[in-house]
């Protein structure tokens, strides 16, 4: 009876540790850098833009996932706190994740007509910019 009570609680400790490392592991790999490159930029927004027009940006940005090669995923949004940049204020931004610096090159050469169409109807034509290449 003792013999089968100990088997059942090392059975249970063991089975409790492989979970833990298990969870552990998947953490470790989630919490790992990541070696993409983030291209994030910044922008006013016109003073009469349309919410439907931004909808429709964001439906284009959301089309450009699996057409522009290395796009991995995009953001489209309000700032969480408007950015001074100057005498202009940056109140909605995008984020663009490429698989690396090339495919990011790529795109800035060659960004789709309907990107460019989109987004002229949001912003007046400046933004802050900049990237993050993961290491």
């Amino acid at each position: 009876m003792m013999r089968k009570l100990i088997g059942q609680k090392v059975l249970l400790l063991t089975a409790a540790i492989m979970l833990f490392s298990s969870g552990w592991l998947a953490g470790q790999q989630k919490a790992a850098t990541q070696k993409t490159l983030v291209h994030s930029a910044a922008w006013t927004s016109l003073k009469d833009m349309k919410q439907q027009d931004l909808v429709a940006f964001r439906q284009v940005v959301g089309g450009m996932i699996g057409k522009v090669p290395g796009l991995k995923r995009a953001w489209v949004g309000k700032l969480q706190k408007p950015l001074v940049a100057g005498d202009l204020t940056r109140d909605y931004g995008i984020v663009l994740e490429f698989e690396d610096v090339k495919t990011w090159q790529a795109y800035v050469s060659n960004r789709p007509k309907e990107f460019e169409d989109a987004f002229a109807k949001l912003r007046i034509p400046d933004s802050t910019n900049f990237n993050v290449i993961g290491e």
